[in-house]
């Protein structure tokens, strides 16, 4: 004997309408299966462009300077010495040509801030606190100037003492942090801030 089929209108009763906890768990299970295929290629995190690497005479422009280095030495003399004859010592010297790509002066200080050093085959870091001795812009055969001027460019040397127990520097690795004019934390006036990932990394022979 077969049963008969259910009046017209009565389908929908019969099967009952989906349980919410039916539903949830589609969801969850759907979840589930996006995080199993993205957690090998690295998760659900942002994704981060790997730094760029330059070598000598290749330019970069940040928010608020550009600079191309054309001259890295180790020198026995300080070439810039304030005061008097050249004094004897192991200095690292970096000359550049940088351009204020801003609207606001800028100096040399600012660029050396936003250098971080490390000297091969000692690995070591240079301060840039505790080792750096000058740092000046080079113009009609003066280097007693420091500021930047917007839309000017400008040769400049910037020099570190390289301490005494280190081996003569043959390679320098100059990571450049960028800045970028944005309002404070704690007050809405803006200033130049750091950005999080570094504009470049040059690999550069030192010379003598």
């Amino acid at each position: 004997m077969t049963t008969p089929d259910p009046p017209p209108g009565r389908t929908e009763s019969l099967r009952g309408p989906i349980r919410p906890w039916i539903l949830l768990t589609a969801i969850l299970f759907a979840l589930a299966t996006v995080l199993a295929l993205a957690w090998p290629a690295g998760g659900l995190r942002e994704f981060t462009p790997e730094t760029p690497h330059r070598r000598l005479g290749e330019p970069i422009t940040g928010h608020r300077l550009a600079m191309k280095p054309y001259k890295v030495s180790f020198l026995a003399k300080d070439p810039a010495p304030s005061l008097g004859d050249a004094k004897p010592g192991r200095f690292l010297a970096i000359e550049l040509e940088v351009t204020n790509v801003s609207h606001q002066t800028a100096t040399v200080s600012d660029l050396a801030l936003n250098l971080r050093l490390t000297v091969s085959p000692s690995g070591a870091t240079i301060d840039r606190f505790r080792d750096k001795v000058a740092g000046f812009v080079i113009r009609d055969g003066r280097f007693d100037r420091d500021q930047l001027q917007p839309g000017l460019t400008e040769r400049v040397m910037i020099v570190y003492t390289v301490p005494v127990p280190l081996p003569d520097p043959t390679h320098l690795t100059m990571t450049v942090i960028d800045k970028e004019y944005v309002g404070g934390f704690q007050s809405d006036l803006s200033e130049w801030y750091d950005v999080d990932d570094p504009l470049a990394i040059y690999d550069l022979d030192v010379g003598r």
